[in-house]
C-alpha cells in the first residue's frame, strides 16, 4: 500500500498535545486548569474541560504516549475513514465516554471519596476504543503506520495497556476498561 499520510485532525491534535504540554512548563497549573476533574467538572458545571483535558500531559512519558496514540491508531482511522468522519466519530466517542466515566465517578465516590479528585485521561482510553474497533471490525492484523511500516495491532493493544497502567500508577483508573 504504502505510506500513510498524516492526516489533518491527527496534526492538530499533535499540535495541541505539544503546545499545552509545553506550555505547563510556563503555568504549572495548565493541567489542573484544564484537565477533566470529576470535583470541577460535574460539581462546578466547567464542562469545557471535557473537550481541554484531551490535551493535557502531565509528565514527559504521557506526553509521548499520547503522541505514539495519535500517530498509530488515530492516524490510521483518520485516513482509513477521511477526516471529516474521524472527527465527528471521535468527537462523539469523545463525549460519550466522558460522561459515562464522570457519572461512574461520582457512583463511586460515596464508597471511594478520594477519585473525585482524579484526572480523567481521555486520550489513551479512546486510543484504545479505536484499537479494539480495528481488531472487531477489520480482517487484518496490522495497522499500517504512517512510515510505511505495520505494526501487530495485538502488540499495540499491549503496548496501549501498559502505556496506560504505567501513566496511571497507583490510582485506580476504570478509563481503560470502560473503553474496552
Amino acid at each position: 500500500k504504502g505510506k500513510l499520510k498524516v492526516g489533518f485532525s491527527s496534526r492538530l491534535l499533535l499540535s495541541l498535545l505539544s503546545i499545552c504540554y509545553f506550555g505547563s512548563f510556563i503555568n504549572v497549573n495548565l493541567s489542573l486548569v484544564y484537565s477533566n476533574i470529576p470535583m470541577f467538572t460535574f460539581l462546578k458545571f466547567e464542562v469545557y474541560r471535557l473537550i481541554t483535558s484531551l490535551f493535557m500531559s502531565d509528565c514527559l512519558y504521557e506526553y509521548l504516549f499520547n503522541l505514539f496514540v495519535v500517530l498509530t491508531i488515530f492516524n490510521f482511522w483518520e485516513n482509513k475513514d477521511g477526516t471529516s468522519k474521524f472527527i465527528i466519530k471521535f468527537v462523539i466517542n469523545l463525549l460519550i465516554v466522558q460522561i459515562a466515566m464522570l457519572i461512574l465517578y461520582l457512583l463511586l465516590y460515596y464508597f471511594f471519596p478520594i477519585i473525585i479528585s482524579y484526572k480523567i485521561k481521555i486520550l489513551p482510553s479512546l486510543g484504545i476504543a479505536f484499537l479494539v474497533k480495528h481488531l472487531l471490525l477489520t480482517n487484518t492484523k496490522n495497522v499500517l503506520l504512517y512510515t510505511g511500516k505495520k505494526i501487530n495491532d495485538r502488540l499495540l493493544i499491549v503496548l496501549f495497556i501498559v502505556g496506560f497502567l504505567i501513566m496511571n500508577g497507583r490510582e485506580c483508573k476504570i478509563e481503560m476498561w470502560i473503553s474496552f
